[in-house]
């Protein structure tokens, strides 16, 4: 980032579509997706990158395949749920420890409807997880809490950005940011939308963006 500048890497993981990341210390991690051959695989493999040990394969997901699916990190364990498999949209999530490269067999139930283009954001040690859809949007949020293992609804605001799909997020100290995202008629959206513990608003817009992505 101090040099304005992307320098090349080498290749990873396979070709695929949908595929989600997160990132622990100074490894980021991408899992899942699908992959752009004539069968269209549905990816369950885990990969990490640091700078030191480039790409290395690890333990795979243990969930169905899926692609669109989100996910977030809190402290040393990643997070991996929701997302469309073959049969549909999904609403598990499973937990990876990074430190023993090992997942949980057991599945974290998301509460809200099965969905495939969510987003998330962590702020606190608490994950952020909404929108996404299947046959409708959706513009609610679940607060994942990772002393307890558990969601819980999350009922903001009044003022939540409109049901959308295939936004993206993140957060910037107290404050998270969802941008973009296909809306229900159809039409992509350049907004963006904040939201802040220090606000009892919870979500509030800020001046839109008119390209395709942002920088912060």
């Amino acid at each position: 980032p101090s040099m304005n500048a992307w320098d090349s890497v080498p290749t990873g993981p396979s070709a695929r579509f949908g595929a989600s990341s997160f990132s622990i210390g100074n490894t980021g991690y991408v899992v899942g997706g699908l992959t752009n051959d004539i069968s269209g695989t549905l990816c369950t493999d885990l990969w990490s990158y640091d700078d030191v040990n480039g790409w290395l394969q690890k333990a795979g997901f243990p969930g169905a395949g899926r692609h669109s699916g989100t996910a977030f990190a809190i402290g040393n364990y990643g997070y991996y749920g929701t997302g469309w498999e073959a049969n549909g949209p999904l609403n598990d999530f499973y937990k990876y420890d990074a430190m023993n490269d090992s997942w949980s067999n057991t599945a974290i139930i998301f509460p809200g409807q099965p969905r495939g283009g969510a987003v998330s954001f962590v702020i606190s040690e608490e994950a952020f997880v909404g929108h996404g859809g299947y046959c409708d949007h959706y513009n609610n949020f679940y607060v994942f809490d990772a002393l307890n293992g558990t969601f819980l609804f999350a009922p903001l605001s009044d003022t939540l950005p409109e049901a959308r799909i295939g936004a993206f997020a993140t957060a910037i100290g107290n404050k998270g940011y969802v941008v973009g995202g296909g809306l229900s008629n159809l039409f992509l959206t350049p907004e963006t939308w904040e939201w802040s513990t220090s606000i009892t608003t919870g979500f509030s817009p800020i001046e839109q963006n008119t390209s395709s992505a942002i920088a912060i």
